[in-house]
């Protein structure tokens, strides 16, 4: 099981990114002579930087790129993001968590990169780890939970599975677009509808019983 608060999915992108943010700031601050600065520099600036770092370090920041390794990841993850996060901005997890190739989670909550996470958002994140991290015995088989077949799973959120609840689509497996709680938002993909069933029912904002 994996929980990622923030996560980029690409380095170079989040450089880039904080270059043009840099300069708009001074640009909007009066810093004199950065509105005549062109925006086709910051890819040049981006290109020195990373031919720097490859020299020195022998280390390509092009290379972190999680975005291009994530499809063929298969363990559960828990995504968090900020609404108003401005050092990592939210479209990159959400690009993790279309592009996932196993089952994955995304909860979008109300602060930025640094501010202090949410109840919902750490009770989530508290029972997908407990529940999949677990010793497994006979009471609370988690792995036999987590690879369970959908009709096993029924009742468990008190409602019908959610094999006969979400969306199919092909190429992305099953999909549930998840509730709006106080600003906080949801959304989970699986490609097997018991894994996902699973995953909601450790959500938070699905699960009423466990906020």
């Amino acid at each position: 099981a994996m929980v990622c608060d923030s996560p980029f999915s690409s380095l170079e992108a989040v450089i880039a990114e904080t270059a043009a943010s840099g300069k708009q700031k001074l640009s909007e601050s009066g810093v004199p002579g950065i509105r005549l600065m062109p925006d086709m520099l910051i890819p040049m600036a981006v290109a020195a930087i990373r031919r720097s770092i490859l020299s020195q370090a022998a280390f390509d920041i092009r290379e972190v790129n999680p975005l291009s390794k994530c499809g063929a990841t298969l363990i559960p993850v828990l995504l968090g993001h900020g609404e108003d996060d401005d050092m990592v901005a939210p479209y990159h997890s959400q690009r993790l968590h279309d592009a996932y190739g196993g089952n994955t989670t995304l909860i979008r909550f109300a602060g930025s990169h640094n501010s202090e996470r949410g109840d919902l958002f750490l009770g989530t994140v508290t029972a997908f780890l407990m529940a999949l991290l677990r010793p497994t015995d006979d009471a609370h088989p988690a792995e036999a939970l987590l690879y369970a077949q959908p009709s096993t799973l029924r009742g468990l959120m008190g409602r019908p599975a959610l094999a006969e609840s979400c969306r199919f689509t092909a190429g992305k497996g099953f999909q549930s677009a998840g509730v709006d709680v106080g600003g906080e938002r949801c959304s989970h993909r699986g490609r097997t509808a018991g894994n996902l069933a699973l995953l909601v029912k450790l959500c938070c904002l699905c699960n009423p019983a466990i906020r």
